[in-house]
């Protein structure tokens, strides 16, 4: 039975088989996150000729890819390592956690807010920080867990004047709003 073709985002469309993409040694350790397959990873990683912090063609590394598929395990598996750096920016200049606090995944959020070489209040291109991310996303839990941080920043403005409860309340995330205006810090206005 031939395998059937497929054209990943780390390949910019290109079209190869699964096979390919974990013997070329330039893609494996991209593509491997997508896949959420902790064992292979491991395996790989374990492989002199891996890069694991190597971006694919549009920039997003094998940490970007765990934790935008939460994937928690991987990307304790990735950070163990010395050469994977977890405030690389990615797209807009977004960090890891940024994503992570956007899409809400809260094991990863604790897992990067754990290491000292995070700045959890890192605003990408439109000086938007994870917690604004959070807010606009109507993370509740992820809101909760930053603001138990005192190194980030409660009414940062974005790069348009929104701040974290603007975006909340824009969006409709009652309870994010109510848990920002619950603080001394945060004001209506």
């Amino acid at each position: 039975m031939a395998m059937k073709e497929w054209s990943g985002p780390c390949l910019g469309g290109t079209t190869s088989t699964p096979t390919h993409q974990v013997t070329t040694a330039e893609r494996r350790s991209c593509v491997l996150p997508r896949m959420g397959t902790r064992g292979v990873v491991k395996m790989l990683l374990g492989r002199g000729d891996v890069k694991p912090d190597k971006p694919c063609r549009f920039g997003e590394t094998p940490l970007w890819w765990a934790v935008k598929n939460y994937h928690e395990g991987i990307v304790k598996l990735l950070l163990g390592r010395g050469d994977v750096n977890p405030d690389q920016l990615i797209g807009d200049n977004q960090t890891p956690l940024y994503w992570a606090a956007s899409g809400g995944h809260e094991g990863v959020v604790k897992t990067l807010l754990g290491r000292d070489d995070v700045d959890p209040d890192k605003p990408d291109n439109h000086g938007r920080t994870p917690l604004w991310g959070a807010a606009f996303n109507g993370r509740d839990g992820v809101v909760k867990t930053l603001l138990g941080r005192d190194d980030v920043s409660l009414g940062r403005p974005d790069n348009y004047g929104r701040t974290p409860l603007w975006s909340a309340v824009e969006n409709g995330h009652e309870g994010v709003v109510k848990i920002l205006l619950g603080l001394d810090d945060v004001g209506p206005n």
